[in-house]
């Protein structure tokens, strides 16, 4: 399996998009780690996969406008709990 681990902090949310979905796409994670994402990268993300099993589970974090999630191909994982 391919875990990938992709850092979203930027500013320049909108001109990275495309080059982040690129990226991804390139890789062909079964597993997408992200930090410091907005609710706007995760969703674009979300919309961009290509695969329809994907899922996400995440972290925000009420004093900052980012979270942390973790995409996964529900046909080949199963999540098991959360905190």
């Amino acid at each position: 399996f391919r875990i990938v681990s992709y850092n979203l902090n930027d500013e320049r949310v909108r001109e990275r998009h495309e080059s982040v979905v690129r990226c991804i796409e390139q890789l062909a994670p079964h597993i997408l780690c992200t930090q410091e994402g907005s609710p706007e990268q995760l969703y674009n993300i979300q919309q961009s996969l290509l695969h329809p099993d994907w899922r996400y589970v995440g972290d925000s974090f009420d004093e900052w406008d980012t979270a942390n999630a973790i995409f996964y191909r529900s046909d080949l994982f199963e999540l098991l709990r959360t905190n």
